[in-house]
């Protein structure tokens, strides 16, 4: 089982920024991407990636996300049967 350290509050804090930023103003958040922000910013790169990630699958078309939400579903069918192909 693998155990992750609870992030700290300045980590947690830059992420929710990040997030708010890159959802609100994707232009602003593109620039501070491409802008060295150091490892105490880390968290701030992370939330804005996390949103970008968010978005493009929600950009997705109905045909991929249906295609994809089927797999996955075949996927826990199968572990459920203890059938794990992975």
């Amino acid at each position: 089982m693998q155990e992750f350290e609870t992030p700290n509050e300045q980590f947690v804090r830059d992420f929710n920024n990040g997030y708010t930023i890159a959802s609100n103003n994707p232009a602003l958040a593109k620039k501070l991407l491409s802008v060295e922000l150091g490892t105490t910013r880390s968290g701030l790169r992370g939330g804005i990636q996390q949103c970008f990630k968010e978005l493009e699958k929600d950009n997705k078309p109905s045909w991929l996300k249906s295609k994809a939400s089927k797999e996955e579903k075949t996927k826990t069918q199968e572990k459920d049967r203890g059938l794990d192909r992975d």
